[in-house]
């Protein structure tokens, strides 16, 4: 994670940083009149017109002191908002690493908050995968300094930049685990990963294997990853930051840590990536290490349903009827559904073991999501307006935007079995896939206000942001965090 610090003045010398609004450039004052007459210079020659996300680069020589100079442009400060200053951000840092530049100088006239964005667009992008790689020199170096030069008048400037780039270095930590392959993650060793994540972070842990699985008849998760080798694990992490008589908000991630579809299996194409459907998993790990290293005043219970799906001699089939955890069984009718499979188990087991006040599952669930909201927004269902509207508030606040998703009655009605309780998917309309999916979910919430974030296109790949780095990128934590440190203040 990229150090940032403040500093008085600006030394002419190294790498600087000048972020601008079109509407401001006439008003240069970084503290040196010789840069400043130099960007002006630049600003006359049209070299650099402000526009958003526009980077200029000059490198100036100073006889035995040199600089680079990097002109950021906001475009106009009416129609700029946090996220496109992010973004920008986002541009600065992959900028600089492209040039090599391990410590840089950012002297901005921004607002505390603008400043606030542009710097975790900074430390957001500020990232690589190379572990696997055995030649590290041609990858990107990381940043390793900021200096700040920032007038403020903010006394707890330096204590809120810190909590927001606490978030990020989590936003990382998610990344690590969705962007690592399923040989290296499956069940057992995402089970330890959350122990090790527990002693840091000091949560309390419980792992059910797959004796304990099997004991405590869950079901679901059991027939899902009863087909692989590495047998699924039910994982659960308590911060209890609020007081003993305070309900905890329960977290549920999907931690499927490959999935070929089981005997509905995924075609060329499809199944390369799916490594990352334990991406709802990972990012609940990563939520409440956040709470606890930001000492949040509340309680939270993350619960992670790992398992594989593949197919085997004993792999679940399409046909079977499974009795999940709650006592209700399910006529499997694709194999390839089998997310919701597991978070219906472990959001019952949670809702018995733990009487949460909220429920919030994450997951990869649905490409029929991905479909409908593609790769900027995720959809949300929820059975409670007050939850809803304080996740969307959320959503607007960091800029991982979500969308409201309807379950109608009708949807509901698409998941009858004539053999079980229901079916897990509809396979006669094939219509309103993300929204069944969550009707199905909804069956096992008992009423308790509950969401269901289905991330499947903003978690992984795609079209990423100028402030993500390709692969994961990590959504759901900033959000859920934001949800949660409000939630605190009005406990």
């Amino acid at each position: 994670m990229v150090q940032i610090h403040h500093a008085p003045t600006l030394k002419a010398q190294g790498s600087i940083v000048v972020p601008l609004f079109q509407d401001e450039v006439k008003n240069i004052k970084t503290g040196n009149k010789t840069l400043d007459q130099y960007i002006k210079n630049r600003l006359a020659a049209k070299d650099f017109e402000a526009k958003l996300h526009e980077v200029f680069s000059s490198h100036i020589d100073q006889g035995d002191k040199s600089l680079t100079l990097l002109l950021v442009g906001l475009g106009k400060k009416s129609d700029c908002n946090e996220e496109m200053i992010r973004e920008t951000g986002g541009h600065v840092c992959k900028r600089l690493r492209g040039l090599k530049r391990i410590e840089a100088q950012i002297s901005s006239t921004l607002t505390d908050n603008q400043l606030f964005a542009f710097l975790e667009g900074v430390a957001l992008a500020n990232y690589r995968v190379d572990q696997f790689k055995t030649d590290k020199e041609p990858a990107l170096v990381l940043l390793k300094s900021l200096s700040i030069i920032h007038t403020s008048k903010n006394k707890s400037w330096q204590k809120e930049l810190g909590e927001r780039l606490k978030i990020v270095s989590h936003v990382h930590q998610v990344r690590d685990l969705v962007n690592t392959p399923a040989d290296n993650i499956y069940p057992e060793s995402l089970a330890q990963k959350a122990k090790d994540i527990s002693k840091k972070y000091r949560l309390k842990v419980t792992i059910l294997g797959e004796k304990e699985i099997v004991k405590q008849k869950l079901g679901l998760l059991w027939a899902v990853g009863k087909g692989s080798v590495h047998k699924p694990r039910l994982i659960t992490l308590a911060y209890n930051g609020g007081n003993k008589n305070q309900k905890p908000v329960l977290l549920v991630g999907k931690g499927i840590t490959f999935d070929s579809g089981g005997y509905n299996l995924k075609p060329t194409n499809f199944i390369e990536d799916m490594y990352m459907d334990m991406a709802g998993g990972a990012t609940v790990l990563g939520i409440i290490s956040a709470c606890s290293e930001l000492k949040l005043p509340i309680n939270v219970i993350a619960i992670v349903a790992a398992a594989e799906n593949l197919v085997s001699s004993s792999a679940y089939k399409p046909s079977d009827i499974i009795r999940a955890y709650n006592g209700k069984t399910v006529e499997i009718t694709n194999t390839d559904a089998e997310g919701r499979l597991v978070l219906a188990d472990a959001i019952s087991y949670g809702i018995k073991n733990f009487k949460p006040r909220a429920i919030i599952d994450l997951a990869t669930l649905t490409g029929a999501c991905m479909v409908a909201l593609g790769d900027r927004y995720s959809g949300v269902f929820s059975n409670n307006n007050d939850l809803l509207k304080a996740l969307k508030q959320a959503a607007d606040n960091t800029s991982e935007l979500v969308w409201e998703l309807p379950i109608h009655p009708d949807y509901e009605k698409r998941l009858k079995s004539e053999k079980a309780d229901m079916v897990n998917c509809d396979i006669k309309t094939r219509m309103a896939g993300a929204s069944t999916a969550a009707a199905f979910l909804k069956k096992f919430t008992e009423e308790i206000p509950w969401a269901h974030l289905d991330i499947a296109g903003t978690a992984f790949g795609n079209m990423p942001r100028a402030h993500d780095c390709g692969g994961s990128s990590g959504f759901g934590l900033r959000l859920v965090v934001n949800y949660l440190s409000n939630l605190a203040k009005n406990v």
